[in-house]
């Protein structure tokens, strides 16, 4: 088997999840920075970059005690990578605001006399239809 052929192979079974945080390291400029962004530990972002650099069988950073870096096969994967993220999540951002609308009936119970006025109706109607609107 050729080498490209077996390195294709490989590199089909990384996973979506370290390759995000490789980008997301090189976006922040840091492992740390990286972290916090996403709200894991360091050593996550740092394993899952080193699981992407064993199982591809090449360094994709250089690393310092101040800085990280790409190396050429790292701004390589970078820039095959870092579009499709940005599909991904503007895909999953399309769908965040459909799932935290309010949906159903709402059922009030209040007294009586706080309905009796067609006023008092529309003013808690117009509060309603200004919180959640329908679109």
């Amino acid at each position: 088997m050729a080498r490209g052929t077996l390195q294709c192979l490989v590199m089909a079974e990384l996973s979506l999840d370290d390759l995000a945080m490789f980008v997301r390291v090189l976006e922040r400029g840091g492992f740390s920075s990286a972290a916090r962004s996403l709200g894991v530990p360091t050593s996550n972002v740092s394993r899952a970059v080193a699981r992407l650099e064993s199982q591809s069988g090449v360094q994709l950073l250089h690393r310092t005690t101040r800085t990280v870096k790409a190396t050429s096969e790292g701004r390589e994967l970078l820039a095959n990578v870092a579009p499709a993220m940005t599909t991904l999540r503007g895909a999953v951002r399309t769908i965040e605001p459909a799932a935290r609308k309010p949906k159903g009936r709402l059922r009030v119970t209040a007294p009586r006399r706080a309905c009796s006025s067609p006023a008092s109706l529309a003013a808690s109607s117009s509060v309603m239809t200004t919180c959640w609107p329908r679109t």
